[in-house]
């Protein structure tokens, strides 16, 4: 019986392993978009571009919600790909004035899905230079 239960242990062992999700430290927002069910509810930390409202120069993935989900929703960029961040507005930015190319900061955010579609809900955000 004992010879038996050691390998089954074993697989279950080997299978468990296997199946395990494995998420990155530092995920961009193209690994979040292409895996979002992995990086649901975790909290990302990303040096990004505040873009403000505008979509100029946005690349949205298939898996990222194209349009705001409140009116205050705000749009920040990392490597060239865009979401949409909820639940806030960053003090220290003013939205309404910013330079051409957006401002640098550090955003700090929980990944979110609704519908199927990948944002962010905003924690904090620190200018950087």
């Amino acid at each position: 019986m004992g010879k038996i239960i050691v390998p089954i242990l074993l697989l279950c062992l080997i299978i468990s392993c296997s199946t395990e999700k494995v998420i990155k430290e530092k995920p961009s927002f193209l690994d979040i978009c292409e895996n979002p069910s992995l990086y649901d509810g975790v909290k990302i930390s990303n040096v990004i571009i505040v873009k403000g409202w505008s979509v100029k120069d946005c690349i949205f993935h298939d898996n990222a919600i194209t349009k705001t989900l409140n009116r205050s929703d705000w749009i920040a960029s990392e490597g060239g790909y865009c979401l949409y961040v909820t639940g806030g507005l960053p003090k220290e930015i003013n939205l309404f004035e910013l330079p051409k190319d957006g401002i640098k900061a550090l955003l700090t955010s929980i990944v979110k899905i609704k519908d199927d579609k990948v944002y962010l809900e905003f924690s904090e955000i620190k200018i950087v230079n």
